[in-house]
């Protein structure tokens, strides 16, 4: 599809659903005109061009709709817009010369992205290989951030795919670098980075959103996925640290505290280090048995250690130390809920 979320107007959209054959000339022509008008304006649309080609054809005038455009882009040649809405036409009617007037437009506008893209759709239903090549000029031609962005989600899944990574990691780090991406958008391209398994690029990226990033909601993703990434390339020591330091600036009762420390605990390679961290846990626990903080963390990795009914202890515990702490209250008859242990909190 060449269009993007790009709306028509209702009347566009719904264009063509009444009985053509029937319709009055006059309507028949004030649809047919607006659909023309709105393809004038932004060849890529979708519903106005799948709408155009129903109009006709359920009125049995498909080659009239054709001719229209053959004769106008034989009389102006460099009318861009024109071609590029007679060859979607021809392959919206499946029509054989569609795959002759794609390759003679890409020599008529060598630089038009949408032909170009054109081009890749004909060659990619062919299985031509060079159809990554035509998406990566197509991209590299876009103006449009919207679709620009659109065109290099397709081309990286096809390009990790196909053993192209080069095509995908030079456009994903062309729209990393361009000026004016927000935080948010960066750490979306980051996601794709690591998801298409560019680990260090996306480490990249995600250093250019923490400089310009302001949120600390925001903060919170950006290192979790920095640490993932790290993760996917064997950092496990750097990954760990960036979750320690992570888990040092967010307050107990954050929210996320508990994905965070599960993260962690994810990170320890061996039972030793796991037993090394609980060991830790507890000293600051046992020297400080009035701190939520120290209770709630203790709890928080007993669970994602999956030793529920340790963490229920410490819990309880700490809600003998601290009996007016709402935070230790509600963590621990979360985890009586976890556990289903109705009789338990109830007692409690």
């Amino acid at each position: 599809m060449l269009s993007i979320s790009v709306g028509a107007s209702s009347s566009l959209a719904q264009a063509g659903g009444e009985d053509a054959k029937a319709m009055d000339p006059e309507k028949f022509e004030k649809q047919s005109v607006a659909l023309r008008t709105a393809l004038h304006y932004d060849p890529s649309l979708e519903a106005p061009l799948t709408n155009l080609a129903k109009l006709y054809n359920s009125a049995e005038r498909g080659e009239e709709l054709l001719s229209i455009y053959r004769s106008h882009t034989t009389q102006y040649p460099q009318d861009e817009s024109s071609r590029v809405v007679f060859i979607r036409l021809m392959r919206e009617m499946g029509k054989p010369e569609a795959r002759a007037l794609v390759t003679n437009a890409r020599k008529d506008f060598p630089k038009s992205a949408l032909i170009a893209y054109l081009s890749f759709r004909q060659l990619d239903e062919e299985k031509d290989p060079g159809a990554l090549d035509a998406l990566s000029e197509a991209i590299s031609f876009e103006t449009k951030p919207g679709r620009k962005r659109q065109w290099i989600d397709q081309l990286v899944d096809l390009a990790v795919a196909e053993g192209r990574p080069d095509l995908a990691t030079r456009h994903l780090t062309e729209l990393a670098e361009a000026p004016g991406q927000s935080a948010e958008f960066l750490l979306s391209l980051a996601r794709k980075m690591h998801k298409a398994k560019f680990h260090e690029l996306a480490l990249e990226t995600l250093g250019k959103a923490r400089e310009i990033n302001t949120s600390p909601e925001l903060n919170v993703d950006i290192e979790l996925l920095a640490a993932a990434a790290e993760s996917s390339l064997d950092q496990f020591v750097e990954a760990g640290e960036r979750l320690d330091s992570l888990l040092e600036t967010v307050a107990p009762d954050y929210w996320r505290r508990p994905e965070i420390v599960s993260r962690r605990v994810n990170l320890l390679r061996t039972d030793a280090a796991r037993e090394q961290m609980l060991k830790a846990s507890r000293e600051r626990f046992a020297a400080e048995p009035n701190s939520e903080a120290a209770a709630l963390d203790l709890g928080e990795l007993l669970i994602a250690c999956e030793l529920r009914r340790d963490a229920l202890a410490i819990y309880i515990e700490a809600s003998e130390n601290l009996p007016n702490s709402e935070r230790i209250e509600r963590a621990t008859l979360a985890l009586f809920d976890r556990l289903n242990d109705l009789d338990g909190a109830r007692e409690y």
